[in-house]
């Protein structure tokens, strides 16, 4: 390990570390299971929880991602199964973005104004940059948790924490 902090600012960067690990040791069954989740909803097999955010960060997993939600709702409406106006992602998203552009943050925006119509609350929306520079998995995590649970509404199988979620509540 590293020596005892002596300075202020030693302890600061220490306390700022340790809470960051203890977030994100908080954050893993999450990361799993949405890992899992988006695996299974897209058809993929490449996302893990230690790969997750890197996987998402130029936004075109998540347009792919708001494309087969949006073509559930649809279905479900029709089907009588959900009612009201299916949510759309508008525009055309960017398959292969660069990291960290402007097309990464583009695609990012449209699924932020795709989950404001899937009815995420204010507060669970994380903000592009939390994702496009990773600054704030939690965020990140927590919104796409509230996606998946809002998601599952049109008949699509929610992550393993969400369909336990609504067992208990049953």
């Amino acid at each position: 390990g590293r020596s005892t902090p002596e300075t202020e600012e030693e302890y600061v960067e220490y306390y700022q570390d340790r809470i960051t690990l203890s977030q994100s040791r908080q954050l893993l069954p999450l990361t799993e299971d949405l890992a899992d989740w988006l695996n299974k909803t897209l058809g993929l097999e490449h996302l893990t929880s230690s790969n997750l955010l890197d996987m998402l960060d130029n936004g075109a997993v998540l347009c792919r991602l708001a494309r087969v939600i949006q073509e559930r709702a649809l279905e479900a409406v029709r089907s009588g199964l959900a009612t009201g106006t299916p949510p759309v992602i508008k525009g055309r998203c960017f398959e292969n973005a660069a990291r960290r552009s402007f097309f990464s943050r583009d695609n990012m925006d449209k699924f932020i104004q795709f989950c404001r119509q899937l009815g995420v609350h204010q507060n669970l929306l994380f903000e592009s940059d939390d994702l496009v520079l990773q600054n704030n998995p939690r965020s990140v995590i927590l919104c796409l948790m509230e996606v998946a649970r809002i998601a599952s509404r049109f008949n699509m199988e929610p992550p393993g924490l969400v369909a336990l979620e609504k067992e208990i509540a049953e």
